[in-house]
């Protein structure tokens, strides 16, 4: 791998901005401009954003006591984890770009600490069923492959959930109307890295991507078929910013899977590793085929349920939201 870069000699297409870091983690009231990147002309101009500039006491006794977080975020599971969106009325105010002190917020356990040393030198590892075996960082990431902002919309699975549990109770907590938001997402498509370290042919299926995040059961991790994330329109990206920003923490920093078109469970946050393999993720939480046995339909709950309590099914495969959780 090392020569490969070695051979990168042109000059960077892209350079990250000085001190790349979250803008909200910034120990002094420095003068922030310049730490954001210089967007295209022909994209929509960044939305305002309110840098929150302390730590919600609700935060205080839990893993997340250094989160600074918009006030104005409802808080949907109690105090931890932290799954938030904001209220309909200021969504609608902020307009068609979601600032990122207000995008809706869907964690699983605690927010991953990364300090700038971390950061600095943190790496995706690509590796399974490839050719080209390969560690790379952020800059790696920049110079190998050409950059691209994109606008993208995300909305959680269970977005207007609170509407369907009057009707049925399901499984899940009660999401509101506001669990979407659209951003500029920049970074590199995932097909050029696939590209890079060349999948073997036939023997390659699934594409699987893991969190950092510290879990019960395990990181979060979730999979694409490789058909699909080798297409380039579907516009999936490894992205490093937001809104013209570094991600904030509660928004994957410093890396994350971006995955326009799907429920927002597929774009997994604090993203360090990426595995091609011959079969989908079989990671615990945010897996694709794999679901709780509490989703099982009752009249199909039987003998051969007994001692278990997840099932694989992979036409149960859930990407796409729903029409009626957007619209």
């Amino acid at each position: 791998m090392g020569s490969i870069l070695q051979k990168m000699e042109e000059k960077p297409r892209y350079s990250l901005p000085e001190m790349f870091y979250p803008l909200t983690l910034h120990q002094d009231e420095e003068n922030i401009q310049g730490k954001e990147l210089t967007m295209h002309k022909d994209l929509p101009p960044l939305p305002a954003m309110k840098l929150p500039s302390a730590v919600d006491s609700a935060d205080t006794n839990t893993p997340d006591n250094w989160v600074k977080r918009d006030e104005r975020l409802v808080r949907l599971t109690g105090k931890h984890p932290f799954n938030c969106e904001a209220k309909l009325d200021t969504l609608f105010n902020a307009g068609f770009l979601t600032p990122t002190s207000l995008f809706y917020v869907r964690n699983h356990g605690a927010v991953p600490k990364v300090d700038r040393d971390k950061a600095a030198g943190w790496t995706l590892k690509i590796h399974g069923l490839v050719e080209n075996e390969s560690d790379l960082t952020i800059s790696d990431l920049a110079r190998l492959f050409p950059v691209v902002t994109l606008p993208v919309t995300l909305v959680c699975a269970g977005n207007r959930r609170k509407e369907q549990n009057v009707v049925r109770k399901g499984l899940g907590f009660n999401w509101g109307a506001a669990g979407v938001s659209t951003a500029l997402f920049t970074g590199v498509y995932l097909a050029d890295i696939l590209d890079f370290v060349r999948p073997f042919r036939g023997k390659a299926k699934h594409v699987i991507f893991e969190g950092s995040d510290v879990l019960p059961n395990g990181p979060y991790g979730t999979s694409q078929k490789l058909n699909k994330a080798q297409n380039k329109e579907n516009g999936m990206l490894i992205a490093w910013a937001m809104n013209g920003a570094p991600l904030e923490p509660d928004h994957g920093f410093p890396l994350r899977l971006v995955v326009p078109g799907q429920i927002g469970g597929r774009s997994v946050k604090w993203l360090n590793r990426i595995e091609i393999s011959d079969q989908e993720s079989q990671h615990y939480v945010g897996s694709s085929s794999f679901s709780p046995l509490e989703r099982i339909p009752n009249n199909c709950v039987g003998s051969f349920t007994s001692g278990i309590t997840r099932f694989f099914r992979p036409k149960f495969f859930l990407s796409k939201p729903g029409r009626k959780s957007i619209g």
